[in-house]
């Protein structure tokens, strides 16, 4: 990347900063909180809001994730678990 580019990326994220931020974190977390930390490091960003955004990016997927799983089940027990129920349970 050239750096006039990576320049001007970093000036617009900086403007545009942390809800930016904030959604690349819930899309990929690790990398975008290690980039973040590192601009932060340079004084572009607030550290301690940085490590915020990091655990509220990193939790609100994983809730969500949680919810579909959970309303899943029910989905499934009622298209699937019949018919892949053993005989013997069908029985009773």
């Amino acid at each position: 990347m050239d750096q006039a580019v990576f320049i001007t990326l970093l000036h617009w994220v900086a403007a545009h900063g942390y809800l930016f931020m904030l959604g690349l974190m819930m899309i990929e977390g690790p990398t975008i909180t290690t980039a973040a930390a590192f601009v932060a490091s340079w004084g572009y960003f607030n550290p301690f809001l940085v490590y915020v955004l990091a655990i509220i990016g990193d939790v609100i997927p994983d809730i969500a994730y949680y919810y579909v799983g959970y309303a899943a089940q029910f989905i499934l027990e009622k298209g699937f678990a019949r018919p892949l129920a053993p005989a013997s349970v069908l029985a009773n």
